[in-house]
């Protein structure tokens, strides 16, 4: 299952509703926990596949809370709808109205969205009040001390673009300590329900491991001091040994060919940039703006150029296979929430397309009776083809 139809099911699954709400409030709690930027597509394949099986019908998630009261779980759906749609601010009042004291959901879970949903709002005192409240609600939450990580990275960003150097570079430190709590959380769960084929936390160290790396590779690159980049490149080596089929390595794998680039070893940079776009498509364009990439763009751009050809096409294919599915069933909402959103942001935007991907605009504006933009990309469609033709 790749990236674009995971999200699509997980919408799904966030937007259907169990009749029995103590189980809505157990999926709630098992799958609420993505991480501030990873995916945890391993347990999103399982709340689809629950949602597969007990045929939910669909929520009343979108009504209003003085219209129709909610239980306190249902609330917490309604903002991970928001949130997993980058809607933070809409999601912050579900959030809070979910903290009710007859929550199923633990409030240290609670709190952790509404303080992610600060740091991507760029409101970081809040976010660092209410993680904080998170993690004294729970010490031994994981998802607490990696936000609080996160968000220790970005304060580290602000100070830097105030000259404020010294303070930033404690900040990293802090962050790094952080992500190791988050670490150590992690492996107590998995150590304690190692026999409990259902518990997978491990997607969540994998994103600490990577904030760690990408820490020390930030040392490295504000002091020049290789054993900084070493000891990143030696972290996530180590991590794909001790862990070889755990999910989210892709990131892992790009990481390490950011890091063997900046090292000018080309050999492992491209070995672990072709198993990152195995791993995860959307790694293909990311690399293409990447900064730490530049020494194997400049003196190996052949092979680069070469590498990026090869997977840009199955990049922009998978997305042009999951729209001509929601336009085949028509499917109005997805068209709206995913389809544009994929093909305008992934790809117009960023300037890899074909006039396939104008004729579906096209028609995605057509079939929500927008004339205006599907003139425009019909348009387009017609003169990328006849520029394919004479060219």
């Amino acid at each position: 299952m790749n990236r674009n139809e995971i999200e699509i099911g997980l919408f799904e699954a966030i937007l259907s509703r169990a009749n029995n709400s103590q189980t809505l409030a157990d999926i709630a709690i098992e799958h609420h926990n993505k991480d501030y930027e990873g995916r945890g597509t391993g347990l999103v394949k399982q709340l689809i596949e629950y949602i597969n099986k007990n045929k939910a019908n669909q929520s009343t998630l979108s009504v209003p809370e003085s219209e129709t009261p909610l239980p306190p779980e249902d609330y917490f759906l309604k903002g991970l709808d928001h949130f997993f749609k980058g809607e933070y601010k809409k999601a912050l009042p579900p959030f809070e109205l979910a903290l009710r004291k007859d929550s199923p959901v633990e409030d240290s879970m609670i709190l952790n969205k509404i303080g992610a949903c600060h740091i991507k709002l760029g409101n970081f005192d809040e976010a660092d009040k209410i993680l904080t409240q998170s993690i004294e609600a729970n010490e031994k939450y994981p998802t607490g001390y990696y936000n609080f990580g996160i968000l220790a990275k970005k304060q580290r960003e602000e100070l830097l673009s105030k000259g404020k150097y010294r303070e930033a570079n404690k900040r990293l430190g802090f962050a790094i300590n952080l992500f190791e709590l988050a670490i150590e959380k992690v492996d107590k769960i998995n150590e304690d329900n190692k026999d409990d084929k259902k518990t997978n936390n491990k997607y969540e160290a994998v994103y600490s491991h990577n904030n760690i790396a990408t820490s020390y590779k930030d040392i490295y690159l504000y002091n020049g001091d290789e054993k900084s980049l070493l000891r990143a490149i030696e972290r996530l080596e180590s991590l794909i040994k001790r862990n070889p089929n755990v999910e989210d390595h892709g990131l892992t794998y790009y990481n390490l060919a950011c890091f063997y680039s900046l090292k000018k070893d080309y050999e492992n940079a491209f070995r672990y940039l072709e198993s990152s776009f195995k791993a995860d498509i959307i790694n293909v364009p990311d690399s293409m703006n990447d900064v730490d990439l530049y020494n194997i763009k400049t003196s190996k751009f052949e092979q680069y150029r070469t590498l990026i050809k090869k997977y840009l096409e199955e990049y922009i294919e998978t997305i042009h296979k999951n729209v001509n599915n929601l336009l085949k069933r028509r499917e109005i909402e997805k068209i709206k929430t995913f389809a544009i959103p994929e093909l305008e942001n992934n790809l117009v935007n960023r300037n890899i397309v074909n006039a396939e991907t104008y004729h579906l605009l096209g028609n995605c504006y057509a079939l929500l009776g927008n004339r205006k933009e599907r003139n425009k990309y019909m348009s387009l469609y017609v003169k990328h083809m006849h520029e394919k033709l004479y060219d």
